[in-house]
């Protein structure tokens, strides 16, 4: 099998398409195929790989399932390296099925009955363009029990302006109703979190759904794409996604995306306050507050955290710096905001 051959199942009419890419995941990859290969559902469904020429054998992993498994496994094996977010596109593009749910080759499902529960979610809830469920963390390099990660806000259906705080969704989650999403998606061309821009664009077409119960784990290692990026980067990149997102939806929602905005500027401050770099953290203190007079209306309350924080830089890198604090001091700067 030679590079570039894209391989097309002999499945012609799959009610769900599962997308996945994969690059340099040889170490994780087998579990993330097994996990989907596993799924019992009373309809067909194909698994999408898009492979972007991998260094490490991840191609011929891949190659050897679908040759097992020609009925269920297309391939899309360009020639050249085709970055993460051109590949996800490309993969998304091919997928056929109604529906389309979302793995990445690092992540694996835990439950066999994850495709056929949210299809049949989304069946009988035709107000919702999509849903999710919760999913486990699993830290790659420590031998700590998984986490379970959840919306900070427990309710049955979410909306667009709840997407544009923040990205509470895990790629692993989701299903929903097949768009074409290439033209949106291709908008954000060098910003990473291209599943966010997704997930936003599908929102726009109706509800979210969400299911509370874990069938998934998304893992966190070194060579990913997001979670090794450090926090300073992480929300830098964020604000990118908003201003972007906002031009896009016409400036629709400009008032709940600019508050979103200040929300990680204030979150800047505080991880800068937190490293000991006073400047800099005053500095997005100051852009927070002024958005916050002009349009955000952020509480007092959180604002007066925030310059305390910025004011008393040793004792907020004091408290951030004990782990068994870590997350009570977060809840308490951020006031549950973010």
């Amino acid at each position: 099998m030679v590079a570039g051959f894209d391989v097309v199942s002999s499945n012609p009419s799959p009610r769900i398409s599962v997308c996945m890419i994969t690059y340099n995941h040889a170490r994780f990859i087998k579990q993330a195929i097994e996990s989907v290969l596993m799924q019992k559902a009373v309809f067909p469904y194909e698994l999408v790989i898009g492979e972007d020429c991998s260094t490490d054998g991840t191609r011929e992993i891949v190659i050897g399932f679908q040759q097992q498994n020609p009925e269920r496994i297309r391939l899309l094996l360009p020639e050249l390296n085709l970055g993460m977010n051109a590949n996800f596109i490309r993969t998304l593009q091919a997928c056929r099925g109604q529906y389309v749910a979302l793995i990445e080759g690092d992540d694996y499902w835990t439950s066999i009955y994850k495709l056929q529960k949210q299809a049949e979610f989304l069946d009988t809830h035709s107000d919702c363009s999509f849903c999710f469920h919760t999913v486990h963390v699993v830290l790659d390099t420590e031998d700590q029990a998984p986490r379970l990660v959840a919306p900070r806000v427990s309710k049955e259906v979410f909306t667009l302006e709840d997407l544009l705080v923040s990205n509470f969704i895990q790629t692993a989650s989701v299903m929903f109703r097949n768009r074409p999403a290439a033209e949106f998606l291709q908008r954000f061309e060098g910003i990473r979190m291209m599943d966010w821009q997704l997930h936003i664009f599908n929102a726009q077409f109706g509800k979210i759904g969400f299911i509370n119960e874990s069938m998934g784990v998304y893992r966190l290692h070194a060579g990913g794409a997001w979670s090794p990026k450090d926090l300073v980067w992480q929300n830098l990149e964020s604000v990118r996604v908003l201003e972007e997102v906002n031009a896009q939806l016409d400036y629709r929602y400009d008032r709940v995306i600019k508050r979103s905005i200040s929300l990680y500027h204030l979150r800047l401050a505080l991880v800068w306050a937190g490293m000991g770099y006073a400047a800099r953290a005053k500095s997005y203190a100051r852009t927070c507050t002024a958005e916050s007079w002009r349009h955000a209306k952020l509480p007092a309350t959180s604002l007066v955290v925030m310059w305390l924080a910025v004011c008393f830089c040793g004792l907020s890198r004091l408290i951030l710096s004990v782990k068994a604090f870590s997350t009570f001091a977060r809840r308490i700067l951020l006031l549950g905001l973010l």
